[in-house]
């Protein structure tokens, strides 16, 4: 009889043991941050160059308002064509964010929040 319970009780810390080992898996709540994403007429921005300055106004002559880094990610709020800056004929185009404007050459415009962090992953691996 002792046997059987030291046997029973073997097996039921064995047991223990062993199924702390497993993580469960939980049901993913719904991500309400990747349905913001998917915004329709929302575009984002991901800067490609490894520094960018954000100026207060479009204009390479403007102050310098704030500092952005290769593979941040800014919702764009309005854009702006310069032309009378640079004698080609098509100007330069302008973004806005809420910390300033970046030329078009800083950045790649996406539909989606998720598009553009998909790309910061490429950039940065």
């Amino acid at each position: 009889m002792n046997k059987k319970i030291f046997f029973a009780v073997f097996l039921f810390f064995l047991c223990l043991s062993l199924s702390s080992c497993f993580r469960r898996q939980e049901e993913p709540l719904i991500d309400i941050s990747a349905a913001e994403s998917l915004v329709p007429g929302e575009r984002w921005a991901l800067i490609v160059e490894p520094y960018a300055a954000y100026r207060i106004k479009p204009g390479f002559s403007a102050a310098v308002s704030a500092h952005g880094r290769q593979g941040d990610i800014e919702k764009v709020d309005g854009t702006f064509i310069d032309t009378d800056s640079v004698s080609d004929e098509h100007g330069i185009l302008w973004y806005c964010f809420s910390s300033g404007w970046l030329p078009e050459k800083t950045v790649r415009v996406y539909s989606n929040k998720l598009k553009a962090e998909f790309a910061a992953g490429k950039i940065q691996s």
